[in-house]
């Protein structure tokens, strides 16, 4: 190792040896006669000759142990003590261009001397109580804008892995019963507020024209103008009646308005009927939408979430092989026929068969 150590020895006299070993933790040289316990300590120092310069290094080191070297002298070991951060970066500097094999140059040790890379001493005091709040203010806010978007990321993972949504539903009464015009006419209501209506009570009453009832009976050659003006003036009145013991589901033709002949007046719901709910599955999903799963379902213009129980799962398109899915819920708790018609949105969670 191309340098020396120099210090005073025990009795006070300078001391200059070559160095044999140099490291980070301490070095080693040879001497013949001088002779120094395990544990003492000494301040010294290193110089190293390069480029023409020489170059010295302030040290405080402890003897840790003396052998015999390979010239029949004394090694004596010793390691550092209390080195600066300068101290370390060039003394590193050497050890590593030394067991490299490389050259060490005076510009390589000063940029090791005046190096920052190593990790600058905790001024005295630390961080004031202002500094310590604006540190702890500054978590604080970044933690409370962090946590709404952590939870919106993970609930929208978790709605992607762990829930299937159905593309489309809608709240139906399951057999429904269709009341039709049995002629040209105008429509008027008979049923009650309450919606109910017997089998067999009248539930409309309808007018029409007596022209239309005449006409393709007589001749047009055998009605005179007057009688043809008389005949559309008068109003012929007759009654629908109910065909089963209903409710009714929906009136779709107002009161007092024109109805054509086979137009749908009324939506009954049998007594013994029911409220069900048709959802549309894609395809994909067929083994997930099976009968017995649970859903959640949500009907349009209320907030709170219902529980039910898919009943039956069939192609919606008559068996064709490119079809959804048409699957039929029935809630857990019975729903108002008055709800028919509305849309609604329906989760089938994933995780619930694995339970």
């Amino acid at each position: 190792m191309p340098g020396q150590i120099r210090f005073n020895g025990p009795d006070g006299q300078p001391v200059m040896r070559p160095l044999q070993n140099l490291s980070a933790s301490g070095f080693a040289f040879d001497s013949e006669t001088l002779s120094l316990q395990a544990g003492s300590r000494f301040d010294g120092e290193l110089i190293f000759d390069m480029d023409g310069f020489r170059m010295g290094v302030d040290i405080r080191f402890e003897v840790i142990g003396t052998h015999a070297s390979r010239e029949g002298g004394k090694r004596i070991a010793c390691q550092f003590h209390d080195l600066g951060r300068r101290q370390i970066a060039a003394l590193r500097e050497l050890s590593n261009a030394y067991l490299s094999g490389q050259l060490v140059s005076l510009s390589g040790m000063l940029r090791a001397w005046y190096s920052k890379d190593l990790t600058r001493p905790r001024e005295d005091g630390g961080m004031g109580k202002g500094a310590r709040l604006r540190a702890w203010l500054g978590t604080a806010v970044i933690t409370i804008l962090a946590l709404p978007t952590f939870a919106f990321g993970v609930y929208h993972f978790g709605q992607l892995l762990l829930v299937t949504r159905a593309v489309s539903a809608a709240v139906v009464v399951s057999p429904s019963m269709q009341l039709s015009m049995p002629r040209d006419g105008w429509v008027r209501s008979l049923i009650g507020e309450d919606g109910a209506v017997a089998k067999g009570a009248a539930i409309a009453s309808f007018s029409m024209s007596a022209l239309d009832v005449l006409k393709g009976g007589e001749q047009g050659g055998d009605l005179k103008p007057e009688k043809i003006e008389q005949l559309y003036n008068t109003r012929l009145t007759n009654v629908l009646v109910s065909p089963c013991d209903c409710v009714l589901i929906r009136q779709l033709i107002a009161d007092d308005q024109y109805a054509s002949k086979d137009a749908v007046i009324f939506e009954l719901l049998p007594r013994d009927g029911r409220v069900v709910i048709d959802a549309r599955f894609p395809y994909s999903k067929l083994a997930d939408a099976q009968a017995g799963s649970r859903v959640d379902i949500r009907i349009s213009g209320e907030a709170k979430v219902r529980g039910g129980r898919i009943v039956s799962s069939t192609l919606l398109d008559g068996g064709a092989l490119s079809s959804d899915l048409r699957v039929q819920i029935q809630p857990d708790v019975p729903l108002e026929s008055d709800l028919a018609g509305r849309a609604v949105d329906v989760r089938l969670w994933l995780w619930r068969k694995w339970l």
